[in-house]
């Protein structure tokens, strides 16, 4: 059955409820109605009870939320009911479309602290740019090539990955890195098929090598590696490839590994060591972002749920489901551990989000 919903999501801790954190947004239109929200999740300790609520749209079938800063400002893409994508904002419960190139899709990929929101955007003459969007405004990041995304920010810069210029989206990647002001990014000295993930705000990068479009088993070949200053570091494997999807200011980095015997498991690389987070025995875990203070959200892909590590060490629980769907993502976790991602159901059912 297709998936007929996707809903950006945003999970609440009780704790950010009763503080000064509570003022973090959630996406959509506006609606008239009461937010559709689930009971807590009890598998979690009781200091750190979740509860989700959906994000309001564009009036299209589909949003998501990417990324949520500290301030609990979120950003993500929705689906408007001209049938175009728009990258989007919400501050206060209230959705902000954002400007576009003129084609028919832009995404916002990340938010900082200082509210710069980063992504891409197509034009109209077909073709994919890495922008940032800052107090509203649009702003064309000037990388190379005419198929490129930018996927990070931080005080310290903002990371993307373009082609080359010429190629085809599907071409090998290269990372790049730049600073608003600067007349031109720059491409990080990595081996063609270098991809960047993530960027803390002392500057240190954090991407993929070896990709390669026409390779027969890119999981296995992939590897997890960060740059600062010049120097490139691997983080290792667990028996097959690494793939990274975050790093914290304490250089903390989680992603995706192949373990031993082709099993998927998420993985934190941490004072120079690559371990496997905690399963519970499940496959197919992934972890997609932490915070500062080593929360940990991610999906499992077998069960197509939400999930969620305290720390590092922590066992691994399912966020709860908002009323009205079946599976969802967790996307990225603030410093106050607000969860943003995505939720939706499989049926036909058209819904409508509420704030």
């Amino acid at each position: 059955m297709r998936r007929s919903l996707v809903a950006g999501l945003m999970m609440v801790t009780s704790a950010a409820l009763a503080g000064p954190a509570a003022g973090a947004s959630d996406p959509v239109p506006p609606r008239t109605s009461s937010p559709r929200t689930a009971a807590p999740d009890t598998t979690t300790p009781a200091a750190a009870v979740l509860t989700p609520t959906v994000l309001p749209g564009l009036g299209g079938s589909s949003a998501s939320a990417a990324a949520v800063n500290d301030s609990g400002v979120v950003a993500g893409t929705a689906l408007a009911t001209d049938g175009r994508y728009y990258a989007v904002q919400w501050t206060g419960g209230r959705i902000t479309r954002l400007p576009a190139l003129g084609g028919s899709e832009c995404q916002a990929r990340d938010i900082d602290n200082s509210g710069r929101i980063v992504g891409g955007c197509m034009t109209a003459a077909g073709t994919f740019k890495p922008v940032m969007w800052e107090g509203g405004r649009l702003t064309r990041i000037p990388a190379p090539g005419d198929f490129g995304m930018a996927v990070a920010t931080s005080k310290a810069g903002i990371v993307g990955t373009y082609t080359a210029p010429g190629a085809a989206p599907s071409q090998p990647r290269r990372a790049f890195r730049w600073r608003p002001g600067q007349a031109s990014a720059r491409t990080i000295t990595a081996p063609i098929g270098a991809s960047a993930e993530g960027i803390n705000d002392s500057g240190r990068v954090v991407g993929t090598m070896r990709w390669l479009w026409a390779d027969p088993s890119p999981l296995g070949q992939y590897r997890a590696w960060t740059w600062s200053a010049g120097t490139q570091t691997q983080l290792g494997t667990l028996g097959g490839g690494t793939t990274p999807n975050d790093i914290n200011n304490a250089g903390q980095v989680v992603g995706t590994s192949i373990a031993t015997g082709s099993r998927i498991v998420p993985f934190i690389w941490s004072s120079g060591r690559l371990r496997a987070l905690p399963t519970g025995g499940r496959n197919s875990l992934t972890a997609q972002a932490l915070n500062d203070g080593g929360v940990i959200v991610g999906t499992d892909g077998s069960q197509e749920r939400a999930i969620r590590w305290a720390s590092p060490s922590s066992p691994v629980t399912y966020l709860p489901q908002p009323s009205g769907t079946m599976l969802s993502q967790g996307q990225d976790v603030n410093r106050a551990g607000t969860v943003v991602g995505m939720a939706g159901s499989y049926d036909g059912s058209a819904f409508r989000f509420v704030a």
